[in-house]
C-alpha cells in the first residue's frame, strides 16, 4: 500500500514538474514572439515610410475655411508657405493626442524657420474644451475648431492624431498617424522629421 502511495506521489510530482517546465518554456516562447513581433512592426513601419516617400503626388487638399479659437476665419487655401503640416487631433476621445503634443511643438520650433507652417485642426464636442486643451498643452501654432470632424472627413479615413504634409500647390505629400506604442512613437517621430526634411529639399528643387 505504501509502495503504491509512493508511486502515486512520484507521478504527481513528475506531472507538477513537467507543467512548471512547460510554463517556463511557454513564457520564454511568448517573450521571444513578442520581441519578434515588435521587430516586425518597426520593420513594416520603415517599409511603409519608404513606400509613402515613393508614392506620387495624387491627392489635392480640399479647400476649407474654419474658425480659429478667437472666432476668426482661417482660410487654409490661402497658405502659401513652402510646406504646411496640418495636425488633426481630438480632445474628446484620443488619449494618444495628449502624449503627442510635445512633438507638435518640436515640429513648429524646428521647422518654422525653414518655411514650414504648422496648423492644428482640433475636434471637440465644445469649443471651450479645445481652448482648454490648447492652453494646458501650450500649443503656439494656430488651432482651428473642426466640430464633429466635418472637415477631416473630407480628407479620408485615418486615425488621429495625424500629421499631413501639404505643399504650396495644395498637394498632399504625406499622412502619418501616431500609434499608442511608446517605442514606435519615438521611431515614428524620428522618421517624420527625416521625411519632412527630405520633402523640404525636394520642394525647394521643384520651385527653382
Amino acid at each position: 500500500m505504501k509502495s503504491k502511495s509512493l508511486i502515486t506521489y512520484m507521478l504527481l510530482f513528475a506531472v507538477i514538474v513537467s507543467l512548471a517546465i512547460f510554463d517556463l518554456l511557454l513564457i520564454k516562447k511568448t517573450k521571444s514572439l513578442k520581441a519578434k513581433l515588435h521587430e516586425a512592426n518597426v520593420y513594416n513601419h520603415t517599409l511603409q515610410s519608404k513606400l509613402e516617400e515613393l508614392t506620387p503626388k495624387e491627392a489635392l487638399m480640399p479647400a476649407f475655411v474654419l474658425q480659429d479659437l478667437h472666432g476668426k476665419e482661417f482660410d487654409v487655401d490661402k497658405l502659401n508657405s513652402k510646406l504646411t503640416v496640418l495636425i488633426f487631433f481630438s480632445v474628446s476621445d484620443c488619449p494618444v493626442c495628449l502624449e503627442d503634443t510635445p512633438f507638435w511643438e518640436e515640429i513648429k520650433v524646428e521647422f518654422s524657420p525653414k518655411g514650414v507652417n504648422v496648423v492644428g485642426v482640433g475636434e471637440a464636442y465644445d469649443k471651450q474644451d479645445l481652448v482648454r486643451f490648447v492652453s494646458v498643452k501650450k500649443l503656439s501654432f494656430p488651432v482651428l475648431f473642426d466640430k464633429n470632424f466635418k472637415v477631416k472627413q473630407k480628407f479620408g479615413d485615418f486615425i488621429t492624431p495625424a500629421k499631413m504634409v501639404v505643399n504650396s500647390k495644395k498637394e498632399i505629400l504625406l499622412i502619418r498617424s501616431t500609434t499608442n506604442d511608446i517605442e514606435e512613437q519615438v521611431h515614428a517621430q524620428t522618421e517624420f522629421k527625416r521625411v519632412l526634411t527630405q520633402l523640404l529639399a525636394t520642394n525647394a528643387k521643384e520651385l527653382r
